[in-house]
């Protein structure tokens, strides 16, 4: 698969996405494919946030010190933004 999404951003930029809790083989077009975009992105899963938790916005300490660390992860490797690849997030 080859992208076709044009950029303006530097090449070394990198965007961080939080991923629920959930394995899945993504497919170009979604969130959690990095074929699906024109830049560099890194991935940093939410160890114990699960569809339904986020949905229910359950946010027990288990979970928001598994966001921390993600988060912090992903700021290690200099992204530039963090989004997540649920709307409930």
């Amino acid at each position: 698969y080859e992208t076709s999404l044009l950029s303006d951003v530097q090449r070394d930029a990198a965007v961080g996405i939080l991923r629920l809790d959930y394995d899945y083989p993504p497919i170009p077009g979604d969130v959690a494919c990095a074929a699906s975009y024109g830049y560099k992105v890194h991935f940093r899963q939410v160890d114990g946030l699960t569809f339904e938790k986020a949905q229910g916005a359950v946010l027990d300490d288990q979970i928001q010190t598994s966001f921390q660390k993600a988060v912090s992860d992903l700021e290690s490797q200099g992204v530039i933004a963090i989004t997540g690849d649920c709307g409930f997030m």
